[in-house]
């Protein structure tokens, strides 16, 4: 053998551990690397395992979502009703205002949130009927039978103030059930609906 021979060959044996060493290396880098999640607009970013991270990829939803969307629909329902009382209680404009803005994104995510239900064949809730049994003032930030009643005998300052106070309330309340529902395990692993309550929280902020 050559000197130029032997110096290929173990020049060629060399570059051969040298490479599946980088293999090996990269490998135990890659099931070292955290799989990240991009927490919604003002929520941190969450941290999760390959078993977590596979349920996302798989879109699923689980039961918190779909008590989440059928609550909110009955939840959003509320606020159309205090909205309505509006254009007969004050002339504020900008109370008027307000209310035709709520009346009508309120109104668009309660039928967005039909159809997520539907598309999935879940229960959809009757939010007239509900209303009509005061059965939905116990959710987080829903007004009482008796806070309505007095919200429809109001007129003038006394609805605009009566109005604002409860739908501070109300749209905090919707916050912290989004709060609630990301705290589930599994919960908003379906994009769409990952958007959508992303989206709740930032509305009911502003």
């Amino acid at each position: 053998m050559t000197i130029y021979n032997y110096l290929s060959r173990t020049f060629f044996i060399v570059a051969l551990i040298t490479l599946l060493g980088c293999l090996l290396i990269a490998k135990d880098t890659i099931s070292a690397v955290p799989i990240v999640q991009p927490g919604a607009p003002g929520n941190a970013t969450r941290y999760l395992d390959a078993e977590t991270a596979v349920a996302i990829a798989n879109s699923s939803y689980t039961i918190a979502d779909v008590h989440f969307m059928q609550d909110m629909i009955l939840h959003h329902h509320q606020a159309l009703v205090m909205s309505r009382l509006a254009a007969q209680s004050t002339n504020n404009e900008a109370i008027l205002d307000l209310a035709h803005r709520i009346d009508i994104s309120q109104a668009d995510e309660i039928t967005f949130m039909q159809d997520w239900l539907r598309e999935r064949e879940e229960k959809v809730p009757n939010p007239i009927a509900q209303h009509q049994k005061h059965t939905n003032h116990n959710m987080v930030g829903t007004a009482s039978p008796t806070q309505m009643a007095q919200l429809a005998e109001s007129k003038s300052t006394n609805f605009d103030q009566l109005f604002l106070t409860l739908m501070i309330t109300h749209h905090n309340g919707a916050i912290k059930m989004v709060e609630e529902l990301r705290e589930q395990s599994g919960s908003t692993y379906d994009p769409v609906l990952n958007e959508f309550v992303s989206d709740v929280t930032n509305d009911q902020a502003v």
